[in-house]
Order: C-alpha cells, then structure tokens, then sequence
C-alpha cells in the first residue's frame, strides 16, 4: 500500500517510540522512522490481560505536522503538538483484523522509567526478596568463587559479584565504602538455572514467549535481533541473550551507566 500526503509546510519529524494505553490495559506502540515525507516502522500491540501481543509492519507518509499511516489494513491519523511532546491519534478505518487502537493521545516512551520498574520487580521476585549479602547468603549459601571488590568509575561504588556456577546464578553486589553492606545490585541466569522470572521466562524459553512476555517494555531501539532482547533500558531492566532462537542467558540490572 503506498499513501501519499502534500503539504506546502515542513514536516515535523515522527520518528521515535510512541505509546499509547487503551481504557482496557492494552498497550499500544509506534515505532517510526521518518526519511523526508516517508514514514515506516512497526506497530505492535500487548494486551496484558490475555497474555498476548501482536505486531505489523507500518507504511505511511507525513507533511506537516501530520502523518496518515496504514496498518493491516486499518488507517489513522498522527497530529504532532507544536512542541513536539505528544501526538493526537485519530483512528480511521480499522482494518479486517482490528489491531489499531481507539483515539487518544501518545506519548514518546520513557523506557528508563519503564525499565528501572522493571527490574526493581524482577530482582526481588528473582532473589525471593533477598537483597542484603547476609540474606543472599541464607538463600543460596556460599558462592563458590567471588571477585575482587573494586570501584567503579562510574558510579563511584564498590561492586564485588558472587557466582553460584553449579545453580547458574552470579550476583553483583554493591556498597557505600569498604565497611558497608553490600546489596544486590544485579543478577545474571545461565544454565543450568531453573529461576524463571515473574512472567515465567528461564533459561531455554523462545523468543516469541520472551516477546509476548515483556511486549509491553521490549525496548525495539536497543534490543540486536536475534540476538539481544531488552525489555526496558540498557540503563535498567532485563536483557536476554539470546542462541538458536531461545534464551541463553538473563541479566537484570543496569547493562550501562
């Protein structure tokens, strides 16, 4: 389908994540990239409700401050704001399989406010609510090899990891001071680990089960297909490593400073 849109005024740029709740706890992305008045990207859908997520391919044009996109057939229109804050979603034509949400209005994604949720949740659910070297310890017991504990430049914390190699966990403590508490700051699964995360994704899982796990934080911008997937921010949240199409590895934490 090739949409053509003319306007005398310079086209605002839509290029960007933009996000959009429905009253029902769908949540809705648009994923654009703009080349001049052409628009494409991909739109997807996450209905946590039903555990279910979607996506298509989006083909559009954009003049002005407004973009016309098709999607599946459906239609809509994006109105940019004069700041470029926000865009007005206006559906349409819904297409035979109706995936494009209801009007409203969408915002750019913060996927590190997204993320630093994300992983806020995981860890705990990860660590049955261990934090505290102490509490770690009466969970897992004795690692059997530590490193050394060493600044990092970055955050000016003393960070040490535990590794627990026979249950495929390693732990990323960190502390205020040589004499401080350390507390978990980060894990990372691997084989053999059995731990799932809150949504029920471990080590093995496919990729299609990570994407409808997490398809309302799979950060597309970050993540290298097939081999990456982030659900949040490189800055926070989880990142699964992925070989031969199914996770080898799941590191929540912050992959970056």
């Amino acid at each position: 389908m090739f949409l053509l849109f003319t306007s005398a005024a310079a086209a605002a740029d839509f290029t960007g994540i933009w996000a959009f709740s429905g009253e029902d706890g769908t949540e809705y992305s648009f994923d654009l990239l703009q080349n001049g008045s052409v628009l494409e990207g991909t739109f997807s859908a996450y209905d946590s409700g039903l555990d279910k997520y979607r996506e298509a391919g989006i083909e559009g044009s954009a003049g002005g401050s407004i973009a016309t996109i098709a999607v599946s057939g459906g239609t809509g229109i994006l109105t940019m704001d004069k700041e470029g804050l926000s865009v007005k979603w206006t559906l349409t034509s819904v297409g035979k399989e109706k995936i494009l949400p209801p009007s409203g209005t969408v915002l750019p994604k913060d996927f590190a406010a997204i993320g630093f949720r994300l992983l806020s949740g995981e860890k705990l659910f990860v660590l049955e609510d261990g934090e505290t070297e102490k509490e770690i310890l009466k969970l897992l017991g004795r690692p059997e090899k530590k490193s050394k504990a060493e600044e990092w430049g970055a955050d000016g914390l003393i960070h040490q990891q535990w590794f627990y190699g026979k249950m495929g966990i390693a732990v990323d403590f960190v502390r205020e001071g040589t004499s401080g508490t350390g507390k978990a700051d980060s894990v990372t699964l691997s084989a053999p680990s059995r731990k799932k995360t809150s949504r029920g994704i471990g080590i093995g899982s496919l990729q299609k089960e990570v994407l409808e796990a997490y398809g309302a934080e799979f950060n597309r911008e970050e993540s290298l297909l097939p081999d990456t997937i982030i659900a949040g921010s490189v800055f926070g949240g989880l990142v699964f490593t992925m070989k031969d199409g199914r996770v080898e590895s799941i590191f929540i934490g912050a992959a970056a400073e």
